[in-house]
């Protein structure tokens, strides 16, 4: 039997928040576009709404004429059109609060536009809550299926992104800053655009630039939007700094993966003794009040929940008085979001340790933040190559974030090489079984990667057997293991594997059941002989951006299929589109 036991305190680099290049940010106007609806001149026929005269377009600065082309004429009438139905004040494109022009000043915003180039921006109305909306629906919709050629080994290099599970909480802490907030290089998942989403609900301008996102102003709406917070698990983190700066905080239920009881009592519990109160709102409705401000608590978690402690971290830190946090987490997420506070003016003690001290500070103010690297995104490339065989290089991420997956994966008979960035995974001969595994909290195994070990145990000639002490359905891709011929036998917490069939693995049709569960197909798979398929991508997409291009890019042959778009929706060509948001031309 072997179970995995730390060989020591692991302490994250100092450079993981390094500064980057400072660049140039377009500021947003929340002027209006008169161009939006102007009241036809006496006999002249009036355009429909979302249309444009020529000689408007001719009056109109180059930057309005640019971004009317980008534009779908269908897609402005449908929007405006309940805006100005339900006289509903939303967002611009930028996602900055804006308010309708007062009665008799269309003439002056229009020579302001004509004259002006750098004060106006091309906008149009949406309701907060349609915007966020539609953001949520974009996720729902078709995400295609991944096929996967197997037998093939990895070879080559790859960068390790941003790591999602620090990303969120940075987004949510934004919420407390009067500055403008920068995080570098963030991986384009369907989580982060949820966040965007919430972020732009509660008031504040949230927008890509390039890789990066930006985050400026301070939130003015206390309810979240319901659809996009019941999505993922990490909404419930803007509830703590929407209780600091408004006091009240209201939201639908987190949602997330299906893995098992992940209850928000701790975070709860720990609101409550800085003075925040729970109001009946209702079933899967959670509705937080905090009249007099939250205040310094010592507070003692029962258990060290990553989730926890950073709500109660994001609480504290604008808190009145002190607050101690005993029983923490001591995961790298935790250390990276202390320093992003700090270096925002907070001042936190102890992170990385399992007691936090935190000074509450009025106000905060931004900075530029290069997230932690994905140390679960390691993990799972690590475990491909020892999958599929071949040699793989990781870069950018310490081995110590995820030293326990590298342990044990050279007990299996796995070379590694490790740098101080960097880490080298290499398979060319057979795999052994692994013994008895347990998850733990840091710095024992991540429970988001037992999956992933579990795909590579999949390919062992001995048994191995992983328990995951946190959740109790986190291998939810057992019923996967089985399609594709792979001995495995779940019970409870427990998942028994191996050893190999003498005839190996074959392809199969899969679906993924959850964000690791899925990745963990997709590694079993390429191990496999013959052509698989995975299909719910939507759960790979929350925490993995371009997962199958990455891996093609290691050799493996592996790809998308994007299913054909809906037969009701018409496609208008780009030269059709240019032509509807101009009109005619002169």
């Amino acid at each position: 039997m072997w179970k995995y036991t730390p060989l020591g305190n692991t302490s994250l680099p100092n450079n993981v928040g390094g500064q980057g290049r400072k660049t140039s940010i377009t500021h947003f106007s929340t002027k209006r576009n008169t161009n939006e609806h102007i009241p036809p001149a006496r006999g002249r026929k009036p355009l429909p709404l979302g249309e444009v005269s020529a000689q408007q377009t001719e009056r109109a600065s180059p930057v309005i004429q640019r971004h009317r082309a980008a534009i779908s004429s269908a897609f402005v009438r449908a929007r405006l059109s309940l805006c100005l139905r339900f006289h509903i004040s939303g967002l611009a494109l930028s996602g900055a609060p804006r308010q309708l022009p007062r009665r008799g000043s269309l003439g002056k915003t229009r020579n302001t536009i004509t004259n002006s180039n750098r004060d106006i921006r091309p906008c149009f109305c949406i309701s907060w809550g349609i915007f966020c909306g539609m953001g949520a629906a974009d996720m729902t919709q078709q995400s295609g299926r991944i096929w996967v050629m197997g037998g093939r080994p990895l070879n080559g290099t790859a960068a390790i992104p941003a790591a999602k599970n620090s990303v969120l909480p940075l987004l949510a802490a934004a919420l407390l800053c009067r500055g403008q907030v920068r995080l570098r290089a963030v991986p384009r998942l369907s989580d982060v655009k949820c966040s965007l989403g919430l972020l732009r609900g509660a008031g504040c301008a949230a927008y890509w630039q390039g890789a990066d996102i930006v985050v400026a102003g301070m939130p003015s709406n206390s309810t979240l939007p319901g659809e996009t917070a019941a999505q993922m698990r990490a909404s419930i983190l803007f509830c703590a700094p929407l209780l600091a700066r408004l006091g009240r905080a209201e939201t639908s239920l987190p949602g997330g993966c299906n893995i098992g009881a992940r209850p928000i009592d701790l975070h709860l519990e720990g609101l409550a003794r800085m003075g925040a109160k729970e109001l009946d709102a209702g079933a899967g409705k959670l509705v937080l009040a905090a009249p007099g401000g939250l205040h310094g608590a010592d507070i003692t978690l029962r258990f060290p929940s990553v989730g926890a402690t950073e709500t109660l971290l994001l609480a504290a830190v604008c808190a009145r008085g002190t607050t101690v946090l005993r029983g923490a987490a001591r995961e790298p997420e935790i250390s990276d979001l202390a320093e992003f506070l700090n270096r925002c003016g907070g001042r936190i003690e102890g992170a990385g340790t399992s007691t936090l001290r935190i000074e509450g500070r009025r106000g905060l103010s931004g900075c530029d933040f290069s997230p932690l690297p994905d140390r679960i995104f390691a993990s799972t490339l690590a475990c491909a190559a020892a999958a599929a065989g071949g040699r793989v290089e990781l870069t950018g991420c310490p081995p110590a974030l995820y030293a326990p997956v590298l342990e044990i994966l050279e007990q299996m008979g796995c070379t590694v090489e490790r740098g101080a960035d960097r880490a080298e995974v290499a398979r060319f001969g057979r795999l052994y079984g692994a013994g008895r595994v347990f998850t733990g909290v840091y710095p024992g195994l991540a429970t988001d990667a037992a999956p992933l070990l579990a795909a590579a145990m999949l390919c062992a000639e001995g048994e191995s057997s992983i328990e995951d002490v946190i959740f109790e359905r986190r291998f939810g891709c057992a019923e996967g293991f089985e399609r594709l011929g792979g001995r495995v036998k779940r019970s409870g917490r427990v998942l028994s594997v191996g050893p190999l069939p003498e005839s190996g693995l074959h392809g199969a049709t899969l679906t993924a059941p959850d964000l690791r569960g899925g990745a963990a197909l997709v590694v079993a798979a390429l191990s496999a002989q013959g052509k698989s398929f995975v299909e719910e991508t939507r759960h790979i997409d929350r925490g993995y951006a371009g997962l199958w291009e990455v891996l093609a890019s290691l050799g493996g042959r592996i790809g998308r299929e994007m299913p054909p778009p809906d037969a009701a929706v018409k496609k208008i060509p780009s030269k059709k589109q240019i032509y509807l948001a101009f009109g005619a031309k002169r």
